[in-house]
C-alpha cells in the first residue's frame, strides 16, 4: 500500500513538472481558482476532484495549451526548413498565428463544453443516466466543429465518423454481440478507407479538395488524366444509355438494369 502511494506521488511530481502543467497551475494561480469557494464545490455525482467549475476551465486551458503545442511546434519546424531562418520574431508570430490558435481552440471548446454540459445536468436532474454521456458528446462535436474552417470540416467530420464506428463496434463487443479479434482496427481501418474510396470514385466534386488532392497524390493522377478519364466515362455511360433509353422510357421499372446504374453512380451522363 505504502509503495503504491509512493509510486502516486512520484508520478504526480513528473506530472507538475511538465511545462504546459507548470504553465497551467500558474494561469490558475493568477486566476485564484483554488481560493474561490464557488468553484470548488461539486455534485456527489461528479467523480472529478476539483470543483466543477474548477474542473471545466482546468480541462479548457489544459486542452488549449496542448493544441497550440501540438500546431505551433509543428508550424514553427515546417517553417525552419522552409526559410532556412531562426529569426526568433517571425517564430514566434508563427506559434501564435490565426491557424494555430484556431486548431487549440477546438480541444479547447470541446472539452469545456463537454464538462460542463455533464456537471450542468447532473446539477439539474440531482444525478445522472446514461443519456447525459451522448448529449454533451453531441454538443461539444458539433460546437466545437465551428471552430475549424469550411475547408477543414469535412476532414474533421471523417475523423469523428471513424471514432464513431470504432465506439459503436467496441458497445457491441463489450455486449457479446460479436467476438473481438486482435484484427479488430485492420479490419475498421479498411471498411473506412473502402467508403471513403468509393467516394472518392464516385462523388468525386462532393469530397473535399484536400482529399482529392491526396487522392491525385497516391495515384499518380493530376487534373489532366482526371479529365481524360472522365471523357472515356463519359462516352460509354453515354453510348450504354443510349442503348437502353427507350426501354427505360417505355417502363419505368426498367430503371434498375445495371448500365442506367452505371450512369447514375458516376453523374456522368448529364452535358
Amino acid at each position: 500500500m505504502a509503495e503504491k502511494q509512493e509510486n502516486q506521488e512520484k508520478f504526480q511530481q513528473k506530472k507538475e513538472g511538465k511545462p504546459f502543467i507548470q504553465l497551467e497551475n500558474t494561469l490558475k494561480k493568477l486566476l485564484q481558482i483554488q481560493k474561490c469557494e464557488i468553484l470548488d464545490k461539486k455534485h456527489n455525482s461528479c467523480k472529478h476532484k476539483n470543483g466543477c467549475v474548477s474542473q471545466i476551465v482546468d480541462i479548457g486551458i489544459r486542452g488549449f495549451l496542448i493544441g497550440i503545442g501540438l500546431k505551433g511546434t509543428i508550424k514553427i519546424l515546417m517553417f525552419i526548413l522552409k526559410n532556412k531562418t531562426l529569426n526568433p520574431i517571425k517564430i514566434l508570430h508563427q506559434f501564435f498565428s490565426k491557424d494555430v490558435i484556431q486548431f487549440a481552440l477546438t480541444p479547447a471548446v470541446y472539452n469545456i463544453v463537454l464538462q460542463g454540459t455533464t456537471c450542468l445536468m447532473r446539477w439539474f436532474k440531482n444525478g445522472e443516466t446514461k443519456k447525459d454521456a451522448f448529449i454533451s458528446g453531441f454538443m461539444a462535436g458539433f460546437l466545437c466543429l465551428l471552430t475549424k474552417p469550411k475547408k477543414d470540416r469535412q476532414i474533421w467530420a471523417v475523423f469523428l465518423l471513424t471514432r464513431a464506428f470504432q465506439f459503436y463496434y467496441n458497445s457491441l463487443v463489450n455486449k457479446n454481440y460479436i467476438p473481438k479479434t486482435k484484427f479488430d482496427y485492420v479490419i475498421i481501418f479498411s471498411l473506412m478507407w473502402f467508403f471513403l474510396g468509393s467516394q472518392c470514385g464516385a462523388e468525386q466534386p462532393n469530397c473535399a479538395k484536400s482529399l482529392n488532392s491526396f487522392k491525385n497524390n497516391i495515384t499518380f493522377m493530376n487534373e489532366g488524366d482526371i479529365g481524360l478519364y472522365s471523357t472515356m466515362m463519359f462516352r460509354k455511360n453515354r453510348k450504354m444509355y443510349l442503348k437502353n433509353g427507350p426501354e427505360i422510357m417505355q417502363d419505368p421499372a426498367n430503371f434498375h438494369i445495371k448500365p442506367a446504374k452505371q450512369v447514375q453512380m458516376f453523374g456522368l451522363g448529364k452535358k
